[in-house]
C-alpha cells in the first residue's frame, strides 16, 4: 500500500453499525436516568405531602389543646372550628362536620378529625389519607378534664 492510498484508508469515518450501536447505547442510559429522576420526583411528592399533613395535623392537635381542652363548655367546639380555619389559613367553611366528624380537603390530601368527649377524658383523632384513601399520617391525642 502506497502513503496515499494509507490516508485515503484512515479517512473512512464510522460504519453505519458503529452508529447505531452508540445510538443503542446513549438511549438505554438516557431511558434509565429518565425513570430514576421520575422515581426521584414521585418519592419527593410523597414526603412532601407527608410532611405538611403531619405539620397540619401537629396544628390541629394544639387547636384542640388550648380550646376544647381548656376545661371549659366541651360541647361547643365553634371556637376549635376558628382556630383551625386561621391555623391552617383555610377558608371559611373548608372545615367542615358532618355526622360528628370533621373534614378538611388540602393540596392532594384530606384531613378527618373526630372529637371524642366524655366527662372525663376528651380525645382527637386526626388521620390524614391521600387521594387513593392510604393513611398519610394520623395521630391521637387524649386529656382528662381537671
Amino acid at each position: 500500500m502506497t502513503r496515499v492510498e494509507k490516508k485515503v484508508m484512515s479517512k473512512r469515518g464510522f460504519t453505519i453499525l458503529e452508529v447505531v450501536i452508540a445510538m443503542a447505547i446513549i438511549a438505554i442510559v438516557t431511558a434509565t436516568a429518565a425513570s430514576i429522576m421520575t422515581s426521584a420526583q414521585k418519592s419527593m411528592a410523597r414526603s412532601q405531602k407527608s410532611v405538611l399533613a403531619a405539620n397540619d395535623i401537629a396544628n390541629i392537635t394544639e387547636c384542640f389543646k388550648y380550646t376544647v381542652g381548656k376545661g371549659e363548655n366541651i360541647d361547643e367546639f365553634e371556637e376549635f372550628e376558628q382556630a383551625v380555619v386561621f391555623a391552617l389559613g383555610a377558608e371559611q367553611g373548608e372545615f367542615t362536620l358532618t355526622d360528628g366528624v370533621y373534614e378538611l380537603g388540602r393540596d392532594g390530601y384530606v384531613i378527618t378529625v373526630t372529637v371524642t368527649t366524655t366527662r372525663t377524658e376528651q380525645t382527637v383523632n386526626s388521620v390524614a389519607k391521600d387521594g387513593d384513601g392510604k393513611v398519610i399520617f394520623e395521630l391521637t391525642y387524649s386529656q382528662t378534664s381537671e
